[in-house]
């Protein structure tokens, strides 16, 4: 048996993870100095409000034990490998942290570094579960992640400009012009395309490249 592990950052929803069995590691979320599990201590209404009202934002990677424990209860599950497909190591230390807690892993670990940030990552776990569910190898599991991972854009909107300036991830200016900047990441940094004058919506009825 192959088992799914992510993290937090990919907002993974809860059918998926269910649906594939993922096990999805946290990162945290430092609001006004005080550190927060995300998904278990933290939902998304009260980061937000939070950040509406001031709040200092700051996230860091998950501690190399919280893997571990990941790792080891895939194993006490029955896994016999795991496949770890993780936010890209160009933006955040998860990818690193994986990687030291598979050298003590129970069972051989294969990681992907997407390369990307927040659903796109979700879209990569996507793929690799359905391949899993069909009866793929980790080979080709990992292979469509990869895949979806060099295929797929990610962009966005953000209500908190600022956070971006200080992290130092927007390489242009994007407060000139009327309506609400939509961004996208690419590489280590933050790129304005367009300005739209109301908020995007879009749907999907699977993975790309699934």
């Amino acid at each position: 048996m192959i088992a799914l592990v992510t993290d937090s950052n990919a907002q993974l929803p809860v059918a998926l993870q269910e649906r594939f069995g993922v096990r999805v590691v946290p990162l945290t979320i430092v609001l006004d100095g005080e550190d927060h599990v995300e998904g278990i201590d933290l939902d998304p209404d009260e980061f937000y409000d939070r950040l509406g009202a001031g709040a200092t934002v700051s996230t860091a990677a998950p501690a190399p034990g919280r893997f571990v424990a990941a790792f080891d209860e895939a194993a006490r599950a029955g896994a016999t490998q795991v496949l770890a497909i993780h936010i890209g190591s160009n933006t955040s230390g998860t990818v690193n942290a994986a990687r030291l807690a598979a050298q003590s892993a129970p069972i051989p670990v294969e990681i992907v570094d997407t390369g990307t940030a927040s659903f796109p990552i979700a879209c990569c776990v996507w793929a690799a579960g359905t391949v899993l569910e069909r009866g793929g190898s980790l080979e080709e599991a990992a292979g469509a992640a990869r895949a979806v991972a060099t295929t797929i854009g990610n962009v966005f909107v953000v209500g908190a400009l600022d956070l971006a300036r200080r992290g130092g991830r927007l390489a242009v200016d994007a407060t000139e012009g009327d309506g609400l900047p939509v961004l996208a990441l690419e590489g280590t940094h933050v790129t304005s395309r367009v300005r739209s004058m109301r908020w995007p919506c879009s749907s999907t009825g699977g993975p790309p490249g699934v």
